[in-house]
Formats: structure tokens, sequence, C-alpha cells
């Protein structure tokens, strides 16, 4: 069977492009290996810049109860050694917590709603183009063909894999890739209530075992979202079951979780912790969320990301099929609109990273002190700020505060 554009992934970058394009009347299928409603190892918070989606914010304004589990207005960022903490309280929303079963299955719906073609439990095995077509595989050996492929499948996305190939790019190491582990803990409305408030506190934890990244907890209606991540080289050299035991002792004796709770089913997911493919785009191929590589390098946080990239990559292939042209020369706006939105914010938030990961705990002890630094390095974890713009003023701040809690007070 033939289509005009075949989705490889119903994340939500995959079932934004589905939902957009078919909302055009461009005939389109969408792929996933698994079957929905599916979870997925993720901390669960979208943050509150996902509003300037429409019709994300007209779900949260008008049908809250569809996705939404609890809005996070205060946040904590712990130093490696816990003697200093970042303790920020907000007028508006930080994030909005979710689960993701619930939100994915719910964008998936979006697609089919706006006519899309879902295909589940279904695993690609390969896909290829020519000058006159793009095919796609599936692991029964079924093929469909199409004019455009858009690959959504994360990570390890077999559409990216081909895209590496036909360009000559080098495939991703263990160095630039993350992972996260992650369990959810059902505690109790009244619990969470006592523990984090009503403001629904998060808790960031600085360097947990000795990682480059961090450990979380998102408090949400009646669930704790518990994790760590790192990447994946580091997390080879620990044991991670043991480490995440470590992080449930150290909340439960601060009171951030019951003295009953035991770990059951700790699940993990590999991120593209540092860095975009270079090329985002080919003949008759874009690459979109995670398995493009949009992923902030400071939180892990990609669901912004991921919408917006699909969104994008939605209006171009439309115009592409207008003009039935599906070259690369074509297709090379999508890699120039989402530079321009967001790619260079990409590329600082790695230098913020490198620093945070450097001097963690001088990071938290000058965030405590100064509220214009507390502010900034909040804004940095929740993607509310253009990085690239104000990345000299952010480093200024940071130096001076360097000499006013360190070197004149030693004086």
């Amino acid at each position: 069977m033939n289509y005009d554009v075949i989705v490889v992934g119903a994340g939500p970058s995959g079932s934004t492009v589905a939902k957009f394009l078919s909302e055009k009347g461009v005939k389109v299928l969408l792929i996933d290996k698994d079957k929905f409603p599916r979870d997925k190892p993720c901390g669960g918070g979208l943050c509150e810049h996902i509003t300037e989606f429409d019709y994300i914010r007209g779900k949260i304004e008008k049908n809250p109860s569809d996705f939404l589990e609890s809005i996070c207005i205060r946040s904590k960022i712990v130093s490696p050694s816990a003697k200093h903490t970042t303790d920020y309280l907000s007028e508006t929303p930080l994030f909005y917590n979710i689960r993701r079963k619930k939100f994915d299955h719910m964008l998936v719906q979006f697609a089919i709603d706006a006519g899309a073609e879902f295909l589940e439990s279904c695993k690609v095995k390969e896909v290829f183009t020519t000058q006159e077509k793009a095919v796609v595989e599936l692991a029964n050996n079924k093929e469909f063909i199409c004019k455009v492929i858009v690959g959504a499948g994360g990570t390890y996305d077999v559409v990216a894999n081909y895209l590496r190939k036909k360009e000559g790019l080098k495939k991703k190491q263990g160095k630039y890739i993350g992972m996260a582990v992650v369990e959810e803990f059902k505690v109790g409305e009244e619990f969470i209530d006592g523990a984090y408030g009503k403001e629904r506190t998060s808790m960031i934890n600085l360097k947990h075992a000795n990682l480059n990244g961090y450990a979380w907890v998102f408090s949400k209606h009646d669930v704790l979202n518990i994790g760590f991540g790192g990447f994946n080289d580091e997390m080879k050299k620990i044991d991670i079951k043991k480490e995440f035991k470590n992080y449930l002792d150290f909340l439960k004796m601060r009171g951030y979780l019951p003295k009953w709770v035991k770990s059951k089913k700790l699940i993990g997911a590999p991120l593209p912790f540092i860095g975009n493919i270079k090329k985002t785009y080919t003949d008759r191929i874009i690459l979109v969320g995670d398995a493009a590589g949009f992923v902030s390098p400071l939180t892990g946080e990609g669901i912004h990301y991921a919408i917006d990239s699909g969104k994008i990559a939605s209006e171009v292939i439309s115009k592409a099929l207008e003009k039935e042209d599906f070259s690369a020369q074509s297709l090379k706006t999508y890699q120039h609109i989402w530079m321009k939105r967001w790619g260079k914010d990409l590329e600082s938030l790695r230098f913020f990273h490198r620093l945070l990961m450097r001097y963690p705990e001088k990071f938290v002890k000058y965030g405590s002190k100064d509220e214009k630094l507390k502010k900034i390095f909040i804004d940095l974890f929740i993607g509310n700020m253009n990085t690239s713009r104000i990345k000299c003023k952010i480093v200024s701040r940071i130096i001076m505060d360097f000499f006013i809690y360190d070197v004149f007070r030693r004086g």
C-alpha cells in the first residue's frame, strides 16, 4: 500500500508530524513497535512553554484531567554533598507533571482523529530510498511505499541509522548517549501533600553516584516519579540497582519517601544526551525528536523539542508535497528552521552542562545565596530562557558570586 508519508515511531514527535500532516489531507501511516497505551521511562515533566502549542494548552485549560497529574511551582536543587540547597518558589508553573502512558496515548489519538492510519506492535526492520520512492520494510517482510519517511523512533532509530550510512556520518558512541532509570511509586495524595506540598515540589540532586547527571523526584497527584541518569559509559561502571536504593534511602531519611517503599520495577531508556545529528534530513527523509538528538544536554528534557520539531517537519514536508520535490535540497529548510528556533540554545546548554558538572557544589551554594542567580539556575533547568543570547551574562554572574562568596570572604 502506498502513502504520502510514513512516520516511524509514535512518541510525541512522530504523533505530532502525523497529526499536522493528516489535518492537511496528507495520507499518513504512523508505525510503532509497541502497543498503545504504553509507558516510557521518563520523569514526565512538561516545561511551561509547552503551552505554546494551542491544542495542548487547550487541554490544560479545559480538560486537564485528560493527562495532567499536577503542576509544579517549587523546585529544590541539592548539591552533591547535600550541604547546600537552592529552593525556588515560583508564582507561575515551572512545569506540568504527566504520566507518559496517558500523555503519549493522547497524542496518538490526536493523530488518529486527524485521519492518520496507526499501525502498532509492528517493528520496522529496514528503510531505504531511491530517486522515485521511499520504502519501509517491517520485520514480517511486509513493505510500504511512500514519498517521505519521518524517523521518530528514539535514540536508536532505524531511519536515523539509514541516514547516517547514506550521509557518511559517525554512529553515536557511549560518551554521547545517556541513560535514565526510573520507577514510579504510588504513595498516596496525603503523603505527597505533606512532604511536597500543594506546590508539588520537585527535587533535583546533582551528580548522584558521582555521575555527570542528576537524580530527581517529581511529585504528581498520588505518585512519586523517582530516577537518575548519566552517560552510558559511566552507568556501566556502577551498580545501578544499588545506587537507586541508595537514593531511595536518602529520600526516606529526609522524609521525602515512606519507609515502606521498595523498588520493584526499575526501568531504563537511552537518551541522546549530548548533540543532535549533524544532518537531520536527506533525500526523502527527515528526523525528529530523540531520533535527531533533540534533548536538553543539561536536563535530558526532550518533549518540547520533540513536539516542536514534529510541527516544523510537518510544515516543511507539506510544502515539499505541494512541489512534488523530496530532495535533500527541498527538505533542508527543516534544519534551518529548528536551528534558528532553538538549535543554538542546545549548543549553549552543552556548555552549561559541562560547567555545572565541574562545579556543582559552587553552583548550588551561590544559587542559595543570590536570588538573581537562583532564578537563572531554575530557568536554565526548565528551558525558560534564550541561553545562547545571554550566555556571557550568566557566566559573568557566576564569576561575580565566586569573588563575593569565596575570595572576599576568605580574605
